[in-house]
């Protein structure tokens, strides 16, 4: 008996899905352990002085960032474009602006300020128990991040 013989000669039209599924909307917790994973990775490959990583970081990070308000405009009450853009944005152009220098010491300060904009945000929209600081350790044993 063939599977496929059902399929063959037959006129009739799919039948309709009755309930489909409804389009995938990531929780903002899911989005932001992205950026707490691009975070850190970027602090790994800036402290080691590998610039074109570091900048893809900082690019996956920015992207993270960005695509938040698509999905959650607000979070608790809070505008989180208007968080995301008065915050976050300064703080991404600052480590840009450090990686240029190819100086880890510039880049290493802007890191601080990327943490410390993270940390007010996570305050401005009510979640001050969200603290995000220097990785100390690597939890990515299974990347380089030397040059």
């Amino acid at each position: 008996m063939s599977l496929l013989a059902g399929c063959t000669g037959g006129t009739s039209a799919p039948a309709p899905v009755a309930d489909a599924v409804p389009a995938y909307v990531p929780h903002l917790g899911e989005m932001m352990n992205g950026v707490q994973v691009h975070h850190a990775k970027l602090y790994w490959a800036g402290a080691a002085g590998n610039w074109e990583l570091a900048d893809f970081c900082l690019e996956e990070l920015t992207e993270d960032l960005e695509k938040i308000p698509a999905y959650h405009p607000t979070h608790g009450g809070a505008d989180l474009d208007r968080y995301l853009q008065a915050l976050m944005t300064p703080a991404l152009d600052t480590v840009s602006v450090a990686l240029k220098t190819t100086s880890i010491p510039r880049f290493e300060a802007a890191y601080g300020v990327l943490t410390q904009a993270c940390n007010n945000c996570h305050r401005a929209t009510g979640h001050p128990y969200l603290v995000m600081q220097k990785p100390a350790v690597n939890n990515f044993p299974n990347q380089t991040f030397t040059p």
